[in-house]
């Protein structure tokens, strides 16, 4: 297993694939120039929320183990390419992240929404009744 630290992490391109990665240390939030990310082909199985800070233009995690892809990822704004080929993925289900970043996005937007709006109806719930 490869490590990965922040000093191998400079630039505006950054290719960290091939490297057997299991996780991603959390401070990769902290590098604001960060522009191209290619993840490809490690053994990924969850992507940090830390990385919807960055403004990534190109997210490559294509061929790790990724089922879901985080819904703050709704909020990478100058993203232009996303790639999440052969992942085992169950959020977005793979037939939407084949269509591409405008579904994947719509997708990410909606269970943000259904997310939002459960934790309403949650919170507008009346709470349980004395008995006296």
């Amino acid at each position: 297993m490869a490590i990965l630290t922040l000093s191998t992490l400079t630039g505006w391109l950054t290719d960290v694939s091939c490297n057997g990665l299991q996780c991603l240390p959390v401070e990769l939030g902290q590098l604001e120039c960060l522009r191209d990310l290619n993840l490809r082909r490690n053994q990924l199985t969850t992507l940090p929320e830390e990385l919807s800070e960055l403004p990534l233009v190109r997210l490559d995690v294509s061929c790790n183990h990724i089922s879901h892809v985080p819904v703050c990822y709704r909020h990478l704004r100058q993203l232009q390419t996303i790639v999440l080929d052969n992942n085992p993925l169950q959020q977005p289900p793979a037939q939407i992240c084949s269509k591409g970043k405008y579904h994947i996005f719509k997708f990410l937007n909606i269970v943000a929404c259904k997310r939002s709006q459960e934790e309403l109806e949650r919170a507008l719930r009346p709470t349980g009744f004395n008995s006296w």
